[in-house]
């Protein structure tokens, strides 16, 4: 009788079962239980290390993502506007802080105040918070050219106060609050 590779399969594994089923019937109670947990174990590792590797590639997209915009930001040189001077900042030790870091965080002590209970501040802020009527964050700011961003000093004073950035349009003139550093309570426009 010739057999077909399906044919003897079928026989292989209805031999398997045969001999599981022995092998299961000879064991004790206990052996059973520890046989059970260990399958339950098994099973609750994979679903950990799915898990794992799920938020490892989530943590990949966003160290990429703050990545594109820091080397954006590194190619068309973000102006700080601090009174009457404009500064460049260098986007080169924020990029080393992404590499040594493997996230797209650091930490800030302050940034809980505006970021509603995260003291985890997205490298790209640059150590300022986002402020726009254009876009609702920095990564909806298209980086094919047409916008760069810049910094401005937001007139808050004391602990716990940060600067802004934005993005402008790269033809328009750069906007800057007007910012009285000897006012008793600064007032900016944004």
């Amino acid at each position: 009788m010739k057999y077909t590779e399906s044919e003897a399969y079928k026989e292989s594994m209805k031999a398997y079962r045969k001999r599981e089923r022995e092998r299961k019937a000879a064991l004790s109670p206990e052996q059973r239980e520890a046989e059970k947990q260990e399958a339950l174990d098994r099973k609750a590792w994979k679903k950990h290390e799915r898990e794992e590797k799920r938020q490892a590639t989530e943590a990949r997209k966003l160290i990429t993502r703050e990545r594109k915009i820091l080397t954006f930001m590194k190619k068309t040189k973000v102006e700080y506007h601090h009174h009457s001077k404009v500064d460049i900042i260098d986007i080169t030790p924020h990029l080393e802080k992404l590499k040594r870091n493997e996230s797209h965080t650091s930490y800030d002590s302050y940034y809980w105040n505006h970021s509603g209970g995260s003291s985890q501040m997205p490298i790209a802020l640059l150590g300022f918070l986002w402020s726009s009527s254009d876009f609702d964050s920095m990564y909806d700011v298209p980086l094919d050219g047409s916008y760069k961003f810049q910094c401005y000093d937001s007139g808050q004073r004391g602990l716990g106060s940060f600067g802004r950035i934005t993005a402008v349009k790269v033809e328009e003139e750069a906007y800057v609050p007007f910012v009285n550093p000897g006012a008793l309570i600064p007032i900016t426009a944004n």
